[in-house]
């Protein structure tokens, strides 16, 4: 089922929906406990048709299972995981901000680069937020181990207090965890990617080291690291290309900085930093200038954009609600609707968020007072019905009955036992008057020749023959067009054979009728007849 800003989950009261994903949707929730007990929390609620597949089942419970293992202020925090009827969900840290992949792409847009000691600032607290995730332990004190598989620009958040997160773990590797990567799959973002990865070599901890050294390089530097149009020229430049040191590409980077990201792009994992501490503490040592939280949480304020703005504003309006407020006060008058813009983190006009919401299937929108488009809803449409194809099933219908009708035909015609006039033989020329106590059959002459043959025949007698005659029961036809009789020809079915009498009583007409194209038919005597005439009738 679909779920609206008000619906109730466990201990969770969804607010407003934050971002939708492939796997999930992410909503501004509170959780409720004794009293007036409230707490904003961010839910995230797993797809209905992916939790009936038990291998992305595994996946979110292990996601939800490591990340609450690592206690950081650097990595975005997991409370909870819960199961409420078709619903599994996980609670976690609201982080009101935006993703670092939003903020170098409007800043690139504008022209823009990170001032150098906000970027040094952000830097450390991913590095730092990387190292706990690598040193996390589980509940009896063992290492996990994580590897993360996944650190790029998309998966930092930027929240308005000034501090890097580090996120989504879905894919991330550990000792614990119950899913396991098939052999020759490759997860992750390809751009991020540390060289073992593409030779499919075994990982380790390492390769978070590369990836963390790209998104620094490109937080620096305000543009792409590798930016191949396609896969292989990705892959050729993450093994191939050299990789410019930072101070080239932006001269204020300290020099002390730019060693230490050098390291860390490294393409021989033995020679590059062996741990995230490693790389940390020495991004620490190097950075001279680094920017407090406070004046970080400015900058990024200042341009998070009237959408983060907007989300904040509603979390609090929804979080002043009493914590038994029916559901639909969250839905009524201007409250259970909040402006959704996914394509950027910039204020969003109406045909930008009527164009995001397209891409969104089952985002209806609608058009408040100042005309800006608003997502009313969440959830994806019911999948429609599957309707038949009336016309194909019409047409095989058709010819199923035509074939049917075709086949009746013949065994009837077998049954009567009548024989196609094209199959039989040319019957001997003779000219003779059918015997007057027979019924006979008679056929229209083939083309003749000069002399007609004349074959006698004894006659047989056969109390129980049994005699075929071919035709529908209709009445003979013993003239021609020209006047002339045709001859005759009687055929009878013996024991032991069949005997076919031509007899002539008639002198033979000198002149021989003339040869036509009109094909032989049989014409048969009334069935009534031929049995009394056999002396075969009940």
């Amino acid at each position: 089922m679909s779920h609206r800003s008000g619906d109730v989950l466990g201990r969770y009261q969804l607010l407003c929906p934050i971002a939708a994903g492939g796997m999930a949707t992410v909503w501004a929730a509170r959780v409720r406990g004794a009293g007036t007990f409230q707490k904003p929390v961010a839910l995230k609620l797993m797809l209905q048709h992916l939790a009936r597949d038990e291998r992305f089942v595994k996946m979110f419970m292990d996601e939800a299972m490591l990340a609450a293992n690592i206690q950081s202020p650097h990595v975005v925090g997991t409370y909870d995981l819960g199961h409420d009827e078709e619903t599994l969900y996980m609670s976690m840290e609201l982080v009101l901000g935006m993703t670092l992949r939003d903020l170098l792409l409007e800043l690139n847009e504008a022209g823009e680069k990170l001032p150098l000691n906000v970027a040094l600032a952000l830097s450390l607290s991913m590095a730092r937020g990387l190292t706990d995730a690598h040193e996390a332990k589980g509940g009896t004190g063992e290492p996990l181990h994580i590897i993360h598989r996944d650190v790029s620009p998309h998966n930092v958040l930027l929240g308005l207090d000034g501090r890097a997160r580090l996120s989504d773990f879905g894919i991330a590797r550990a000792v614990q965890r119950q899913s396991r990567t098939e052999t020759g799959e490759v997860k992750g973002k390809l751009s991020y990617f540390a060289p073992e990865q593409l030779r499919s070599e075994e990982l380790d901890q390492r390769v978070d080291v590369f990836a963390l050294g790209i998104v620094i390089w490109e937080a620096l530097a305000g543009r792409r690291l590798f930016d191949g149009e396609n896969p292989l020229q990705l892959a050729s430049q993450i093994a191939n290309e050299p990789i410019p040191r930072i101070d080239a590409v932006r001269p204020e980077v300290p020099a002390p900085v730019a060693d230490a990201l050098e390291r860390a792009l490294l393409r021989d994992r033995t020679a590059r930093w062996q741990t995230a501490r490693a790389f940390a503490d020495a991004l620490a040592k190097a950075a001279t200038d680094v920017a407090p939280e406070t004046e970080v949480a400015v900058f990024l304020r200042k341009h998070a954009g009237t959408k983060v703005e907007a989300l904040e504003k509603r979390v609090r309006e929804l979080m002043s609600l009493p914590t038994d407020a029916a559901p639909e006060s969250f839905r009524s008058g201007s409250t259970g609707k909040v402006a959704l813009d996914t394509a950027t983190a910039k204020p969003a006009t109406a045909a930008a968020a009527a164009a995001a919401a397209r891409k969104m299937p089952g985002l209806p929108t609608e058009k408040d007072g100042s005309g800006s488009v608003r997502a009313v809803a969440l959830a994806p449409p019911p999948p429609e019905p599957l309707r038949p194809h009336y016309a194909r099933i019409a047409a095989v219908a058709f010819v199923a009955l035509a074939l049917l009708a075709g086949t009746a035909w013949g065994a009837m015609r077998v049954f009567a036992g009548e024989t196609p006039t094209s199959a039989l033989p040319a019957p001997p020329v003779a000219h003779a008057e059918p015997p007057p106590s027979s019924t006979v059959t008679v056929a229209a002459p083939p083309p003749v020749t000069d002399t007609p043959s004349v074959v006698e025949a004894p006659p047989t007698t056969d109390t129980g023959a049994s005699t075929t005659a071919t035709g529908r029961g209709r009445r003979p036809r013993t003239g021609r067009a020209d006047g002339t009789t045709p001859p005759a020809t009687t055929t009878a079915s013996t024991g032991t054979g069949t005997t076919t009498t031509t007899a002539r009583t008639s002198a033979p007409d000198p002149t021989p009728p003339p040869a036509t194209d009109t094909p032989h038919r049989s014409i048969v005597a009334d069935q009534d007849e031929f049995c009394r005439a056999m002396g075969t009738c009940p």
